[in-house]
Order: structure tokens, then sequence, then C-alpha cells
């Protein structure tokens, strides 16, 4: 029964984010396309975008990622690294962590 009651919630928050926020204790992920954040960490390559988005929503301390849709690499920054300006970078998405209003 609260699942149907969230359900248009859900839907109506995703609309202006790539992933939807049930409760204030999740986050949202918001999308940077042609973009990326200089000193990531790399994981891996051969992954799809969301793939790179679920290995950071399971990390805590994971605050964003790139992802290169050219060769489907994957780059991590963690809440400890200082942040830097997204740069303008071609085939790169920037993804990051938000907090649920």
């Amino acid at each position: 029964m609260v699942f149907v009651l969230l359900l248009p919630v859900t839907l109506l928050i995703m609309t202006t984010n790539i992933y939807g926020c049930i409760s204030v204790s999740e986050s949202i992920w918001n999308e940077y396309s042609n973009s990326n954040m200089p000193g990531g960490m790399f994981l891996l390559d051969g992954i799809s975008k969301d793939q790179c988005v679920d290995l950071c929503e399971g990390d805590m301390s994971c605050a964003s990622v790139d992802y290169n849709s050219y060769n489907e690499g994957c780059w991590y920054h963690n809440t400890t690294r200082d942040c830097y300006d997204i740069k303008e970078t071609a085939d790169v998405t920037h993804i990051r962590r938000e907090p649920c209003p």
C-alpha cells in the first residue's frame, strides 16, 4: 500500500533528474552531458552508464561519476577529493549525487 502511494511522487521527480527520490534519506542523480570533473579514479570500462551509477550508489563515499560513452569507461569521485569545476568534454557525462529536497 505504501509503495503505491509513493509511485506518483517518484515519477514526478524523475522528470527533472535521472534517478528520483522515494524518501529524504535517498539521493537524486543529476546528469551533465558532455562534461567531466577532473581528478576521478578509474573504475571499469566496458559497462553501461546505469551500471556506472549503480557502482557509485552502492558506496556512500562516492559523490559522482564520469561515464565515457566512447569507451564505456567509468570514473569515480569520492567525497574526500577537492571539487573541481566541471569541464566540457565530448562523449562524457558527469553524474552527481545530490541530496533529496
